[in-house]
């Protein structure tokens, strides 16, 4: 196929060069649509708290939340509800992107952190209150009294993407964040994510499922796991940064325009009216 430049003119043909580029090349995409169990929920309190007892609430009787730690429900808490507007996703981060054995394809995993703010009722769905223990002091005259508890669940997600058979070149820069060698040869992950809680419900330890790491201690105060159930959208791109040469046309200097009457009336006093036109 000839070139549409060829037949012109030397003076007529533009100015056309090589440029290199670097682009992101999207190998498989995929979309993720479903309800997820997530849990049990961690407490995202910065200091210690005390669900209250509904009863004896004044003298800072309950059941203790660590921070960072699975939240134990005491048996007055019988539901477990997410504040209007609270629930939010707090973080998402791609694990890892390994090879797959099969030759073109590559294994991801994401996980997905959501933090949201839980109501807690006891019988006749009476509203349980929480104790911050600030400056580790617990009584209820010294800490914070509030309505709501600070929490977080985490979902891994891990697909299969078809992808380049071998590992890419070496990508830098120092508005990308500092990767070490192999993650920047292999390729990237886009993740785009919508999310809604559908119901939140209270599990004990030994119904738990196959979440069998939790600790069962049959000879404490009993106590629950919540475990959230979510409706979970992700959006999952496979790309590699990758570089080509295309074609630019340069943009020639413009030509002078001629230079018009300074006065603009001049233009018009030059035009003659067309009479004949407006004759009867």
């Amino acid at each position: 196929m000839k070139d549409s430049h060829s037949n012109m003119s030397p003076e007529k043909q533009p100015n056309i060069r090589k440029e290199c580029i670097l682009t992101q090349k999207i190998y498989d995409q995929c979309r993720f649509q479903d309800y997820v169990r997530q849990g049990p929920v961690i407490s995202a309190e910065k200091c210690e708290c005390i669900i209250l007892h509904p009863e004896i609430c004044r003298d800072g009787f309950g059941g203790i939340v660590l921070p960072g730690k699975a939240v134990r429900f005491p048996k007055w808490v019988k539901k477990v509800r997410c504040e209007d507007g609270s629930f939010k996703p707090g973080k998402i981060t791609v694990l890892n992107i390994t090879p797959s054995p099969i030759e073109g394809y590559w294994n991801v995993s994401i996980e997905f952190i959501f933090d949201f703010r839980l109501l807690l009722f006891g019988e006749h769905m009476i509203p349980i209150q929480i104790l911050c223990c600030h400056n580790g002091s617990c009584l209820a005259e010294k800490g914070h009294v509030k309505e709501t508890l600070a929490c977080s669940s985490s979902y891994i997600l891990q697909t299969t993407l078809s992808g380049p058979a071998a590992e890419g070149p070496f990508v830098a820069s120092d508005i990308l964040p500092q990767q070490d060698y192999s993650s920047s040869c292999s390729p990237h992950v886009l993740v785009q994510t919508k999310a809604a809680p559908e119901n939140f419900k209270l599990v004990t330890p030994k119904k738990a499922g196959c979440f069998q790491d939790l600790p069962d201690e049959s000879y404490h105060e009993p106590f629950r796991y919540a475990f959230a159930c979510i409706a979970l959208q992700a959006d999952i791109s496979l790309f590699q940064f990758v570089s080509l040469a295309v074609n630019a046309e340069m943009c020639d200097p413009p030509t002078q325009c001629p230079e018009l009457c300074r006065d603009p009336c001049a233009l018009f006093q030059q035009i003659e009216f067309p009479e004949n036109k407006f004759r009867s």
